[in-house]
């Protein structure tokens, strides 16, 4: 589990720097259509939680079209904490579970240092008490 806690955090950073280098979307942020009234400008912001835990795979559907779903109080943490990036305004929220598992990771790898540095940044936030 902790090559891919490593690697779903990786893929959330790069998203995150995708949307702040991107061309195309910085331009949107000079756009005044999308100006608000009270003269804010548009900036594009996505926002993610991390959690490690279980979950159990399904398929939902017709015979047309199946979907995967997951089920789990983990995954409804994560989605919380999803939810609660807007409130915070960060980019990343992560749990214990998940900073342990990273944490492990680090501590395994001998990158203690980037790991935490990259954890003390103002755009990821560990909530200890979740």
């Amino acid at each position: 589990m902790d090559v891919l806690a490593d690697k779903a955090l990786v893929g959330f950073l790069k998203v995150i720097v995708e949307i702040n280098r991107d061309i195309q979307l910085l331009s949107y942020r000079n756009d005044e259509r999308l100006f608000s009234d009270n003269g804010n400008d548009f900036t594009p912001r996505m926002g993610f939680g991390l959690h490690a835990g279980w979950a159990i795979e399904g398929a939902v559907g017709s015979l047309q079209k199946v979907d995967a779903t997951y089920l789990s109080p983990h995954v409804n943490t994560a989605a919380r904490m999803e939810a609660a990036t807007r409130q915070f305004g960060v980019s990343i929220l992560i749990t214990r579970n998940f900073f342990k598992v990273v944490l492990y990771l680090c501590m395994n790898h001998n990158v203690m240092s980037i790991c935490v540095e990259a954890f003390l940044k103002d755009q990821i936030v560990f909530l200890s008490n979740i």
